[in-house]
Formats: C-alpha cells, structure tokens, sequence
C-alpha cells in the first residue's frame, strides 16, 4: 500500500511538470522571430493565403485558446502534422524509433561493460594510477555536453587508420543527424592509412 500512495504521489508531482513543458513548447514557438504561418504559406502567399492557413491552424484565436486546444491534442496523441514532409508528427517518431532504440541499447551496453571493468579495475587498485585516470575520464564524460562529443568527435578522430573500420560501421547505420554530421566529415576529407596532419 506504500509503494501504491509512492507511485500515486510520484505522478501527482508529475503533473505541473507536464503542464510546465506543454507551456513552454507552446511559448517557444510563438515567441520566435518568424511567423510559422507566413513560413508555412511561403514567401509568395498572398495576404488570403496567409490569412486562411492562420485560420485553418485556429492562429487567430486568442491565446488561451490557442493554449487550451494545442494541450487538448497533445493530451489525445494528436501531435499535428510536420510543417517540412506534411506527414503526422506521429508517424515522424515512430518511423525514427527503431534506429532511436538501437542507439540508446548498445551505447548502454558498450557503456554497461566499459563501466563495469573500468570499476572493478579501480576496485581492486583503490587510489591507484588507473582510479585516478577513471575517475578523471568518467567526470569529464559525465560533465560535457552530448553536443560538444558529436561536435567533436570527428576532429579528435580524424586521420586515424583505426577508425575506418568505425566510418564503414556509421555510414551502414541508420543515419541520425550526429551520424550523418561524422559521416560527412569522413567523406569531405577522406581517411588516408598512416596520414597525419
């Protein structure tokens, strides 16, 4: 009965949270600089056009309305349609899904293993020179964000003859945007055996 008024208190907690984030995307997009109806008519709509695509999207309401119906979607699954292919944000997702899981499960499990022997080593040699090295990377890691290794990772492994193996592997994957990002890198300067710069 504990676990049950835990997990009940857990998701009342949940609520604001939810209802903070539904605000927060609703506020960036109307906060921005462009108008997502003049972008979604296109630089040529006329004055009607932009003005039946805003009524068509319910733009013309007030506000609170606006508020009101776009968390009434979200709270149905009714994410809307993608203003770049005009396919259901939906099927957006979950066609992205399987590549999204195959990413998350074996970066768990490379990292799961890696962890793992990495710990036992500094276990067995307690503030050892390979504790230190440990705990220095593992902080480092833990601390930079994902976007500066995506970023990144293509300089610090430029040119080495050890990673060609990796850059056939990446370009054989489904293509999420930091794979295409090293992918493309690789392909603008081409790996060459023994190179350095």
């Amino acid at each position: 009965m504990a676990i049950l008024r835990l997990v009940l208190r857990r998701l009342l907690l949940a609520l604001p949270i939810l209802f903070g984030m539904l605000l927060f995307t609703f506020l960036l997009v109307r906060v921005g600089s462009n108008d997502p109806v003049g972008l979604l008519a296109g630089p040529t709509a006329s004055t009607e056009e932009v003005a039946a695509v805003r009524k068509q999207l319910k733009l013309d309401e007030s506000p609170l309305v606006q508020f009101g119906e776009f968390a009434r979607r979200v709270i149905r699954g009714d994410l809307g349609q993608s203003w770049l292919s005009g396919k259901p944000v939906w099927s957006e997702l979950t066609s992205r899904l399987p590549a999204t899981l195959e990413l998350i499960i074996l970066g768990g499990l490379i990292g799961g293993i890696a962890g793992v022997a990495a710990g036992l080593r500094a276990a067995f040699h307690p503030n050892g020179w390979f504790d230190q090295v440990s705990r220095v990377v593992s902080l480092a890691g833990f601390g930079m964000p994902t976007i500066f290794l995506a970023h990144g990772s293509p300089f610090l492994l430029d040119d080495q003859a050890w990673v060609m193996q990796l850059h056939d592997w990446a370009r054989a994957l489904p293509k999420p945007q930091a794979v295409l990002m090293i992918s493309a890198h690789w392909e603008e300067r081409p790996l060459t055996l023994g190179a350095t710069t």
